[in-house]
């Protein structure tokens, strides 16, 4: 008796199939992990232009696995944010210095 006839190809492939999604959805959920720690380090810890968009591309790449990752995804552009916000204040306090020592 052969292998074939007790094991048909169609199972092992939807056995295969089966494995690769479960796989898929590991990476994607690993990816959406990290998006989130990311984004956490970036809002708190590291410097947010850093962090911020690294935060974006492990979002994306969980979404491409089909794992949702909202949480990574708000808290890159939380971070991003908060940068475009610190290089606004900062511009503004140098223009403002610079105007203050020229009147003086």
């Amino acid at each position: 008796m052969s292998n074939q006839s007790c094991f048909p190809q169609q199972h092992w492939s939807a056995e295969a199939a089966g494995i690769a999604s479960l796989q898929a959805t590991i990476q994607g959920r690993r990816a959406a992990n990290q998006a989130t720690v990311f984004g956490i380090i970036g809002l708190f810890v590291a410097p947010p232009f850093v962090f911020g968009p690294i935060s974006l591309v492990k979002a994306r790449a969980a979404n491409q696995l089909g794992v949702s990752a909202i949480t990574g995804r708000v808290l890159g552009w939380i971070d991003i944010a908060f940068c475009a916000i610190g290089i606004a204040v900062v511009a503004f306090l140098l223009v403002g210095f610079a105007s203050f020592s020229s009147s003086s």
